[in-house]
């Protein structure tokens, strides 16, 4: 799409994720992809409030949409599949659903075996409760300390694919993160922020008995924008 720059008299963007869509969708305003080439200071963008430091430092003006987001995390679902071949399954964390779609339809369409669930906060289930009714839906409010899986709606682009490609879907409550915050550091020497920790506390949690026997299953671990203080107050070391 082409946008004349003198068309665009102010740009506004909401990012409804904490940092990944503050990101991606940045460059409009930036200047990388044009469109905001010459608006100056009458660019913004809108991000949490209470978004950690870490991640805030690091916000950056890049190009995104949702779709390209679907699209570059279909590259990471095959890299993962030619990484670790053999997986019986792969446990991803959800938020808006752009990881979980785009890792999902890479590696179902690679592998028609491979079983992919997904992992939300107890507080900000949308895909889940998407998933139940059958179309999107928009929470009236979202509760979890995982900041970035807390966008309050599933989109219909990434709810279609996710239904298509997604085996199952499970909750997992701020509490279960937290203990698998404090498993990942002593365990693994991962120091990551709530929403990095959710895919693993569902395998330890409410997966835990359909990923036994010897299943071969993958995790991917998305989320290290946290600073020491927020870290040392949410995880159970």
């Amino acid at each position: 799409m082409s946008i004349s720059n003198r068309a665009v008299l102010a740009c506004l963007v909401i990012a409804a994720s904490s940092q990944v869509h503050a990101d991606g969708i940045g460059s409009a305003i930036g200047g990388a992809s044009g469109i905001g080439r010459g608006v100056g200071d009458q660019s913004g963008i809108i991000i949490p409030a209470k978004l950690n430091r870490i991640a805030l430092s690091s916000t950056s003006i890049l190009a995104g949409s949702v779709n390209g987001t679907v699209l570059g995390t279909a590259s990471l679902g095959a890299e993962f599949l030619e990484q670790t071949p053999g997986l019986d399954a792969v446990v991803i964390a959800v938020g808006g659903g752009g990881l979980l779609a785009g890792a999902a339809a890479a590696m179902k369409q690679a592998s028609p075996q491979l079983a992919v669930y997904g992992v939300e906060p107890a507080g900000a289930d949308s895909l889940s409760r998407s998933f139940a009714v059958g179309k999107p839906v928009t929470l009236e409010r979202v509760s979890t300390i995982a900041d970035s899986l807390a966008p309050p709606m599933a989109t219909p682009y990434t709810f279609e694919v996710c239904r298509r490609f997604v085996d199952s879907l499970v909750v997992v409550d701020d509490e279960a993160m937290r203990r698998t915050m404090g498993i990942m550091f002593r365990d693994l020497k991962l120091a990551v922020e709530p929403a990095g920790a959710a895919a693993l506390a569902g395998v330890l949690g409410p997966l835990r008995a359909q990923l036994s026997g010897g299943r071969r299953v993958g995790v991917v671990v998305c989320g290290s924008n946290i600073d020491l203080e927020t870290f040392y107050r949410y995880a159970h070391i």
